[in-house]
């Protein structure tokens, strides 16, 4: 990576964040609660641009490959999910009435992460000539604030303290797990199990009102 291409990178969370508040705005006006949908799509735009200006996009195949070390960090991502989001979705799936939320929340839990994972993990934590336990939490709390920024316009679960610390603690263990694994392959699984069974897209279109959720 280039030294201008490190810049933008190490840069590149101001300016999605800037994005991220624009969109979320000017498209809420528009379209209300389901503006979710052109929102993350410009989130997930911006990510893709910062991916191929910063040459990662060639990595790709490299980030999901087989993991490796220790299957602790496996297990644990698996914990996290059994424990705070799997009682969530026995509590609530017959919210799922519809076959069009069904599809909605498969193809989001399927499709964010992917992006999140590569920028917020393998992207930030592998700039170089930066200790990378301070990536870790820096990376993480970026993670953090990035939710409310882009979804809080949606529903103020978003910006509630206990979503906001758990969503920073699943930054940390989605960060640890990438470098303890070397591979996004274990973080994509878990994060698609938590985006489907905390019923994402239901609390973007104000059906599921949680006191928190992923």
């Amino acid at each position: 990576m280039s030294k201008n291409q490190w810049l933008f990178l190490a840069i590149s969370p101001a300016l999605l964040f800037v994005v991220d508040s624009l969109s979320s705005t000017f498209f809420y006006s528009l379209w209300g609660n389901w503006s979710w949908i052109p929102v993350i799509c410009v989130y997930y735009l911006f990510i893709t641009i910062i991916m191929v200006i910063t040459g990662e996009h060639k990595q790709i195949q490299d980030a999901f490959k087989k993991s490796e070390g220790n299957y602790v960090w496996r297990i644990l991502s698996l914990v996290f999910f059994f424990g705070a989001t799997l009682p969530i979705f026995l509590s609530n799936y017959s919210l799922l009435n519809s076959p069009y939320l069904i599809i909605l929340l498969i193809l989001y839990s399927l499709i964010n992460p992917f992006f999140e994972e590569m920028y917020w993990r393998k992207m930030l934590l592998d700039i170089t000539g930066v200790n990378r336990i301070l990536l870790v939490f820096v990376s993480s709390a970026l993670f953090t604030v990035n939710h409310p920024l882009t979804l809080s316009f949606l529903h103020t679960s978003f910006t509630e303290p206990v979503f906001l610390i758990v969503t920073f603690l699943f930054g940390l263990m989605w960060s640890l797990t990438y470098i303890k694994t070397k591979s996004l392959r274990y973080n994509y699984i878990t994060h698609a199990f938590i985006n489907f069974a905390s019923l994402s897209v239901l609390v973007f279109l104000n059906i599921y009102n949680p006191s928190f959720m992923f």
